[in-house]
């Protein structure tokens, strides 16, 4: 059984609010793990990928693309978000380990690690 508490966001935006939320074990363990989460569209996705801002941004676009992990960690999930359009497509990635590097800035170029590349075809003038 798993207990949630308090929440505390730790990025927010006109469209996106992330943050982590803890459990019944991070509040008696030092060593329990909270959860993070990413709320857009009313809807909240809990063990989302990364760090905060815990989602890339497609330049040039008004699309996020965020990860989440399954609660026994055995799948990913690529979720696709149209910042002005509620609708959100949700892809299996399987045992993926994309995600865990989005937000986290390399030290050695300040690059996140995780990074999308979107190719136009110049026939169809779109992905």
């Amino acid at each position: 059984m798993l207990l949630t508490g308090c929440h505390g966001h730790t990025y927010k935006d006109r469209y996106a609010e992330t943050g982590e939320i803890s459990t019944l074990d991070s509040l008696i363990n030092i060593h329990g793990s909270t959860i993070s989460y990413l709320k857009i569209h009313g809807t909240t996705y809990r063990n989302v990928c990364g760090t905060p801002p815990h989602f890339l941004k497609i330049p040039g676009e008004e699309i996020i693309v965020f990860l989440t992990r399954s609660d026994d960690e055995r799948e990913a999930f690529a979720h696709i978000v149209k910042l002005n359009d509620p609708e959100i497509i949700t892809i299996s990635m399987g045992d993926s380990l994309f995600g865990s590097g989005i937000g986290k800035a390399s030290e050695l170029d300040g690059w996140s690690r995780d990074w999308i590349k979107i190719l136009f075809t110049k026939a169809a003038g779109r992905c």
